[in-house]
């Protein structure tokens, strides 16, 4: 008996030792227990999980995976550095029954196993870069899988050890692969997908693992035996790793206690669970950090939590320096966020300055978010979402009396004398010119043209009841916008008219601004012009979103003149003759939230893509954008907007505040500009030395020789200034710097002189900064090499919705060709079948932004040689397909953006795109040159509604690199309310062959 113990207590031992160890070095467990979310994940945590479903597996429920795949993001979750992944798959039908190669079984963009039809067999691919010759793959072959039967299931587990230079695949627990291998690349940082599954096969998968190191051959063999397998072993990993849950409780009751003065205590409250098995005792600090994360102050608390047991802790926090802080904790070592806030003085600016810049889109249902902008000094507001009074379906919902159902949004205003702009929005369906259903009581207005009697007598009504608090009056919104507006650009000029007119008889002193326009549909805002639009305002109101970060201030620039000079010449030849005054009411820019590091149950910290805009960077663009609209001319900027958070997220977005309800980075340091500058005059003028990346915006001070002067250099660039004297330098958040060298970067200083500002002018117009780091600018081509592309400005809608709401739609099943053509017409090359010297090989890979509408270039590599769609012609591609069917979408969309292009691109209609809607119904979109596509060796047409793209390509006949374009369509969805199922691409089978290259949906 004794012995028997000691063999029963040996077994114990051993198998608690292997569970530790299986444990050890996961970063990934997806068990597909009624759902495709992993229990355990590093990084993103968002998988494309179309067509899924589950049913009894290997070890509790499996993914069905019925033609589709599931997918998740690489950061994080698979390191190429060294690593093991293992899962349970069965086959709905033997493998030798596909009909094409496939990565069915698990794929990323350097390690794959894919199954050849043509040679039945199953390679483990790895593959890296190799210096002077690019990708290359490594193939290993397994044939075994052929004897596969239906219905069964079968363990793959495969490893990788680049530094070992070799890689194994397990079967079932068998070694079958044991190889070693120069291609893995151990350098490998980008931002991919792994997958299982594939579009063109039907199959079961379950308990899907991923290690960080090489498991052995005895740990491969305990996940098979079923005593020790991923299902017991890791369901409680994530308990193991962060054995605590924070929850963050929002300043939703008390939004202005967010904000308090240098000095003053903030309470952050938070909660924290056990969720493990085992009883929690340990010591913290909460530590308080800056917008640079620099740590301010430790407040300790400790934890005595049984399991499953919870408590409620609140801790003080206080800086005598003003900006933004959070509080964050340690445990296991992982990261917890314990909430934020702002540290401004009261009454930082006048909330009741008609002479502000500055104006807000502030949720006014909400009497407490009124008075936390109030807190910070907010004033103008604007009469849109946000502040619903002056509306019409909100004044008149039903003919006959009107009713001001929401002048309670104004007296939250009004109590703080905040002035506003009032917008005529909103038609009635009753005074729709075109039969219209009565709509919901609390539904979004609809886009109809009104009767024109009773619009006048809105108009009218609505500026005498508002008078005089309401001056300032905006004549629709977004006119060119379907959900705004489905009326014509002469019936929107009429529109303008009536509301001119009658608001001017209801009070002749107020100022009537036409449109909010967005800025992109040109021809749209011509033909508005020439039906009279612009002689009925005085003030041109229209939408500048400064974007993200992403676009260097010097092209914002540019974009703006550009968009200036467009509206300029359009008052002076079809308005009053002489140029408006312009005001911007709606922009701003996206980026992520502060608080990254939160328990929540659709993202971390690690969901947010490397290449997102944090808080930071996003605070220092709005600074720097609002100076140059300021610089330029506009005389009011609105950013878009400050409304009550729907929840936790690490997306990038336009929202100013945190889902705690406390100001985001870029509002504080907004807010701190507006105090900076208020009581200031803009000198009128700016500087920005394009040799040295300097730029400086001066305002003088009435009545003073006194002068603020904001200065900083374009992206990525240092610089030392010498000899500003008398010289008090403030950074972004408003604290004193020390005395000494100024030192520029791409974050703004403010430096308050003892000079007027004209001189203040002269001199940095004049000072020779010693550059320590040069700008990440674009160096400039020769002044004969420019594209033939004007500064056109960039789509708004990618950037006002949050970035989880772009996705890039998967065009890798349907391409044909690849960018690179080895031979003329032999039609398996690339691009348009032309020839090494007229094809497409130079085009960037990878995510391109164009226009603010982020693209994913498919690499060639990546995909047996294709990456675009090219379609029949009849000369250059005869032999391609006339049309390519069903490329999926499956969401509620409203845009749609096409990259592509038409070689042999002569007027006429080269296809058409049908999009297809999931009640049956679809719509089609011709593709006419130059219209809506275009020549790709062509540059801008001013007939175009499209948006060239410059590539610069180096194999050409002339062996000189020259420029060829593609075109970035936007389609805008009017029926936004039905899921768009699929897209379909046809050739018109004319001379011209169109490539799609690109397809980018925004959804709702």
């Amino acid at each position: 008996m004794k012995n028997i113990h000691r063999i029963l207590a040996v077994l114990i031992i051993s198998a608690s030792f292997i569970r530790a160890a299986l444990t050890d070095g996961l970063i990934l467990y997806v068990p597909f227990e009624d759902s495709a979310d992993p229990v355990v994940y590093q990084g993103q945590k968002m998988l494309d999980k179309q067509r899924v479903t589950f049913a009894p597996g290997k070890s509790g429920n499996c993914a069905v995976l019925d033609k589709a795949a599931v997918g998740i993001p690489t950061i994080k979750n698979i390191q190429p550095k060294i690593g093991t992944a293992s899962f349970w798959i069965s086959l709905d039908a033997p493998v030798k029954e596909l009909a094409g190669n496939t990565d069915f079984f698990f794929g990323t963009d350097h390690i794959r196993l894919n199954y050849q039809t043509a040679k039945q067999v199953l390679f483990f691919m790895t593959g890296a870069t190799i210096k002077e010759k690019g990708f290359a793959w490594s193939y290993t072959e397994y044939k075994g899988i052929n004897s596969w039967k239906a219905g069964d299931w079968h363990h793959v587990a495969i490893a990788w050890d680049p530094e070992a230079k070799h890689k194994w695949m397990w079967i079932d627990g068998k070694k079958v692969i044991d190889a070693e291998t120069e291609l893995l690349n151990p350098g490998y940082t980008g931002n991919k997908v792994m997958t299982i599954g594939a579009k063109g096969l039907s199959l079961r998968v379950d308990e899907w693992c991923v290690w960080e190191r090489v498991l052995d051959d005895g740990e491969i063999s305990s996940l098979i035996a079923g005593g020790v397998n991923a299902a017991t072993v890791t369901k409680t990993t994530e308990k193991a790793l962060f054995p605590l849950a924070f929850t963050l409780t929002p300043f939703k009751d008390d939004p202005p206690a967010s904000v308090v003065e240098p000095g003053e205590t903030c309470t952050l409250t938070f909660t924290v669970k056990n969720r493990s098995a085992a009883h929690y005792r340990g010591a913290h600090d909460a530590v308080l950090i800056d917008i640079h994360g620099v740590e301010k102050m430790k407040v300790p608390f400790s934890l005595d939590l049984a399991p499953d047991a919870s408590v409620t802790i609140k801790l003080g926090f206080s800086s005598a320096e003003k900006g933004v802080f959070k509080a964050t904790t340690a445990v296991s070592g992982a990261k917890r966020d314990l909430g934020s806030f702002a540290v401004l003085p009261r009454d930082i600016t006048s909330t009741s300055n008609q002479n502000s810049f500055f104006g807000n889109h502030v949720n006014s249902w909400s009497g407490p978010m009124i008075d936390q902008a109030a807190r910070l000094g907010q004033n103008w507001m604007r009469g849109h979402n946000m502040l619903q009074s002056t509306w019409w379906q909100r004044v008149q919902p039903e003919p006959g009396a009107f009713i001001w159902s929401h002048d309670f949004q104004l007296s939250n205003v009004q109590r703080y004398g905040m002035p506003v702009l009032g917008q005529f929005f909103g038609v009635p369906y009753w005074a729709s010119q075109r039969p219209a259903p009565k709509a919901g009581k609390s539904e979004y207005p609809k886009p109809y043209v009104p009767r024109w009697d009773a619009f006048g007598e809105y108009v009218y009504e609505t500026v005498k009841h508002f008078s005089p608090y309401i001056r300032y009056w905006e004549t629709g919104n977004e006119p060119e916008v379907s959900m705004f507006w489905n009326g014509t650009p002469a019936e929107f000029a009429e529109f303008c008219r009536v509301a001119y007119e009658s608001a001017k008889k209801a009070d002749p002193d107020c100022v009537v601004m036409m449109g909010g326009s967005t800025t992109p549909p040109w021809a749209w805002h011509e033909e508005s012009a020439k039906a009279g639009a612009y002689k009925y305002c005085d003030v041109v109101s229209i939408h500048l979103s400064y974007g993200s970060p992403r676009t260097p201030i010097s092209r914002f620039e540019k974009e703006s003149k550009a968009i200036i000079d467009h509206f300029n010449r359009m008052c002076v030849q079809y308005g009053k003759g002489k140029p408006l005054p312009m005001w911007t009411t709606e922009g701003g820019t996206s980026d992520t939230p502060w608080l990254f590091d939160i328990d929540y149950d659709k993202a971390k910290a690690t969901d947010a893509l490397p290449d997102q805009i944090h808080a930071l960077a996003g605070a220092s663009a709005v600074a720097k954008g609002e100076m140059l609209i300021q610089g330029l001319g506009f005389e009011k900027h609105f950013f878009y907007f400050q409304n009550i958070p729907g929840g936790p997220s690490v997306f990038e977005n336009t929202g100013m505040l945190e889902f705690t309800y406390a100001p985001r980075p870029k509002l504080v340091a907004r807010v701190m500009l507006a105090s900076m500058i208020e009581g200031l005059i803009p000198l009128g003028k700016y500087i920005h030395n394009e040799e040295t990346g300097l730029w400086a915006f001066f305002w003088k001070k009435p009545s003073s020789d006194k002068s603020l002067v904001a200065v900083f250099c374009d992206e990525g660039g240092k610089m030392n200034i010498d000899g500003i004297s008398d010289a008090r330098v403030f950074d972004l958040m408003g604290n004193q710097k020390p005395d000494g060298v100024l030192a520029v970067t791409d974050e703004p200083v403010y430096i308050k002189l003892g000079m007027s500002a004209e001189k203040a002018y002269d001199v940095f117009r004049n000072t020779r900064p010693a550059i320590i780091a040069k700008a990440s600018v674009t160096q400039a081509v020769a002044s004969d090499d420019k594209p033939a592309v004007p500064v056109l400005p960039g789509f708004v809608a990618p950037t006002e919705g949050s970035s989880d709401k772009i996705v890039q739609i998967d065009l890798k099943p349907f391409c044909t060709m690849g960018f690179a053509d080895e031979k003329a017409g032999d039609g398996i090359g690339g691009w348009g079948d032309e020839g090494p010297f007229n094809d497409m090989r130079d085009f960037p890979l990878g995510m391109q932004y164009y226009y603010n509408v982020p693209f994913r270039i498919i690499d060639p590599r990546e995909n047996n040689g294709r990456s675009v769609i090219t379609l029949k012609s009849a000369n250059i591609t005869p032999n391609q397909p006339a049309e390519v069917r069903g490329i999926p979408v499956g969401k509620k969309v409203r845009a749609l953006y096409f990259l592509h292009a038409a070689a042999w691109g002569t007027p006429g209609t080269a296809g058409s795109y049908v999009v297809n809607y999931a009640d049956g119904s679809s719509e089609t979109i011709s593709l006419d040159v130059p219209r809506s596509i275009h020549n790709w060796w062509n540059g801008y047409d001013p007939k175009e509604i499209t948006r060239p793209v410059p590539i610069r390509v180096s194999n050409t006949a002339t062996g000189k690199p020259a420029w060829r374009y593609v075109r970035v369509l936007e389609w805008e969805n009017k029926k936004n309310d039905v899921p768009v199922a699929s897209v379909d691409f046809i050739s018109s089978g004319k001379v011209q062959a169109p490539i799609l290259i690109a397809l980018t949906a925004l959804s709702w």
